[in-house]
């Protein structure tokens, strides 16, 4: 069997783990309670607020194109924002969205359509991890988990060393030998890929700015997205605490070992919002509700996809 064959069956394998040890530790009678209990008004709310939070993501992506002299139109990329969802949802793999995103607006010009998702996802995640780095302050100290510390500390240092080799050509050159020496050539070139359309971004101040303001606002909703969750299963949980344990979840879900993230993200809302205080019904619950949301604005976008190509002359 091939290495990509090995690599699939095992992260099969994982998602099925993943899933059998939460069906052990979450107590399943207690979340059916709790779902029984959803309110209608926060739960609208719940369901609305990522409308704002794809059109938050749809303008970074926008402000990042018209930097890259693609200038597209904001409903459009919306629409394919949308589109996008579905294909995560239904490809193994959390980059299905980004690669139709990438062929969607990148007709003649798709290196810079490719430069644009890497900055945009980029600029995500070195953010991402700082705030994950700071997310203990939040936690009382006996919370503070030594092995959230470590994922927290392994995550940083790829922070610190991404944020190398995009100042240092030479710090480039010694990761991509690195990686090479490891036999994970295709990693090198992704690498060089994603500081090249960082540093292309940033030549301009007020385009980093920008993109950084941007994706603040995004990781703002989504501490919004969370709390709103909660309100609609009647759980009123301080933000201070949710600071504490939703950036770390959020950054554990990238990790590429389960299909989707499937398991791998139930089972860190667990985790993280138990060392917050908060009992495994009521997360298991929340995870349950943002899955559903999230297949959801993925059939949407199935929905779409699927007009477009019925139309005649439908865009592609």
């Amino acid at each position: 069997m091939k290495p990509k064959g090995i690599l699939r069956w095992l992260r099969v394998g994982v998602t099925l783990g993943l899933l059998g040890f939460l069906i052990r530790q979450v107590p399943w009678s207690e979340v059916r309670s709790v779902l029984h209990g959803i309110r209608f008004l926060p739960c609208c709310a719940f369901v609305g607020i990522s409308a704002v939070m794809i059109a938050a993501s749809t303008w970074k992506w926008g402000f990042i194109l018209h930097r890259l002299g693609i200038p597209c139109g904001w409903a459009r990329l919306y629409r394919n924002y949308l589109v996008g969802y579905f294909y995560t949802n239904l490809l193994p793999s959390t980059v299905g969205g980004d690669v139709y995103r990438t062929a969607s607006v990148g007709r003649g010009k798709s290196a810079q359509s490719f430069a644009a998702i890497f900055a945009e996802r980029g600029s995500g995640l070195i953010l991402l991890i700082v705030l994950s780095a700071l997310s203990p302050l939040f936690l009382p100290p006996e919370s503070r988990s030594p092995l959230l510390l470590a994922v927290v500390a392994g995550f940083t240092a790829i922070c610190l060393g991404l944020l190398g080799c995009l100042f240092s050509k030479r710090f480039l050159s010694l990761g991509q030998g690195i990686l090479v020496r490891f036999h994970l050539g295709g990693l090198s070139e992704k690498l060089d890929q994603f500081v090249g359309a960082l540093r292309e971004v940033g030549r301009d101040p007020w385009g980093l700015l920008g993109m950084i303001l941007l994706t603040i606002c995004f990781y703002a909703l989504a501490l919004v997205n969370v709390r709103l969750g909660f309100s609609a299963i009647g759980e009123e949980v301080p933000y201070l605490s949710l600071m504490g344990s939703v950036f770390p979840v959020m950054l554990i879900s990238m990790i590429p070992v389960s299909i989707n993230g499937l398991g791998l993200t139930e089972g860190a809302y667990v985790w993280c919002l138990g060392l917050a205080g908060i009992d495994p019904a009521p997360a298991a619950t929340l995870a349950l509700l943002l899955r559903a949301k999230s297949l959801l604005i993925g059939l949407i976008g199935g929905v779409l996809s699927l007009s477009s190509h019925s139309a005649p002359g439908g865009q592609r």
